[in-house]
């Protein structure tokens, strides 16, 4: 929906912490000007750990619901980035 509207945006979904791919995501995240982390977790425990181990600010977008975020509420945080 990002690229429709015009954004340039890519994803990546980590699916495991063990193994852990650094080599990937270190690479994700070096073609990103920011990075955005939607988590379904209070304190954002999976942004402390990519941000901390590679050395780059990112954005948390937490949700303590147990409601999975929809997509529109993640395209609604990252028009939020670019303005």
């Amino acid at each position: 929906m990002a690229r429709e509207g015009g954004m340039k945006a890519g994803a990546l979904k980590i699916t495991s912490l063990f193994p852990y791919h650094a080599s990937e995501i270190r690479a994700f995240m070096d073609k990103c000007e920011e990075v955005l982390i939607p988590e379904l977790n209070y304190e954002g425990q999976l942004a402390n750990l990519i941000g901390h181990l590679h050395r780059k600010d990112v954005v948390r977008f937490n949700r303590a619901t147990g409601v999975p975020v929809a997509a529109t509420e993640i395209l609604a945080e990252i028009k939020g980035l670019s303005a």
